[in-house]
């Protein structure tokens, strides 16, 4: 019994130790898995802007063109953001279609706006004086303000791409100028990514617009979750049957018979008035002569 008692523990002791031995390889596996797991999560958020602002940064090259571009590329940015897709440089270029008509004539507009502000800037940046310093301050006050409201329009734009121009400037309004923390924080988002990307190469071409409408898509869905509600199409409601004519007069309407069986023969004028019917001979067969009458006499008489 003794022996049999130490193999007995030593073999509970063996299996002991290899399940605990089994337990650790197989956490020491999962380990690596969710570190990877984590880190291709992460380059997720940096390859998809990047992907998205070198597809903006190629429709933003007919200079007129800046503004359809950055709502472009907010609409790829939330189709990735909503509905997970992996083409985010492909949906941006589908978005420019849906933009181009309608906002290339305010994006010229801003882009003549923009020159004279920059012509404007240039020539106070020379003088000195009170005059010549507040003149210099509003004129960069309004740069700050157009470049947060059109921020703003590109993101509202990008995230109901089926509503009008007119629905995405209030809304941008309301984005950019309801709530000044909001506002703030996405001009400081917006400097902050491109003058951290400026050691990468070609850093605040990349993450200069993306990152500032990524951050601008998160503020915006507070106030709305789901932006796609409004955009899926109504459900249709079924077509009433047409009347029946017959019915429509009162008639009685016998329904069709069912496939495979046969309608009933219609009904026979003699049977209706109550006359004998004698069916006819089967196919083959003669039918016996009618009895003569004379006949009849001659066999009544001879019984």
């Amino acid at each position: 019994m003794s022996i049999g008692g130490t193999v007995h523990g030593t073999a509970v002791h063996t299996a002991r130790t290899s399940g605990g031995r089994g337990g650790a390889m197989a956490t020491a596996q999962r380990a690596p898995r969710r570190w990877s797991t984590g880190l291709l999560r992460a380059l997720e958020y940096v390859a998809y802007p990047a992907a998205a602002g070198a597809a903006g940064t190629i429709l933003s090259l007919g200079v007129i063109t800046w503004l359809p571009a950055l709502a472009a590329t907010a609409y790829g940015l939330q189709a990735w953001r909503r509905d997970g897709t992996t083409r985010v440089f492909g949906e941006v270029f589908r978005g420019w279609r849906r933009y181009r008509r309608v906002l290339l004539p305010h994006s010229a507009l801003g882009t003549v706006a923009a020159l004279l502000l920059a012509a404007n800037l240039w020539f106070l940046s020379g003088r000195t004086g009170l005059a010549a310093f507040a003149l210099f301050a509003g004129q960069v006050g309004i740069a700050v303000l157009a470049v947060l409201y059109h921020l703003a329009l590109a993101v509202c734009a990008g995230r109901r791409p089926n509503d009008g121009a007119a629905a995405w400037r209030r809304a941008a309004a309301v984005l950019a100028f309801a709530r000044p923390s909001r506002g703030l924080g996405l001009l400081a988002t917006a400097v902050a990514a491109t003058i951290l990307t400026v050691v990468v190469p070609v850093g605040p071409l990349l993450f200069g617009a993306s990152v500032p409408l990524l951050y601008g898509l998160y503020l915006a869905d507070h106030d709305d979750p789901d932006p796609a509600a409004d955009d899926r199409p109504a459900p249709r409601a079924a077509a009433p049957a047409p009347a029946d004519p017959a019915r429509r007069r009162g008639e009685t309407v016998h329904p069709d018979p069912p496939a495979g069986r046969r309608s009933a023969a219609p009904a026979d004028p003699a049977r209706r008035r109550g006359e004998t019917v004698h069916p006819d001979p089967p196919a083959g067969r003669r039918s016996a002569a009618p009895a003569d009458p004379a006949r009849r006499g001659t066999r009544r008489g001879t019984r």
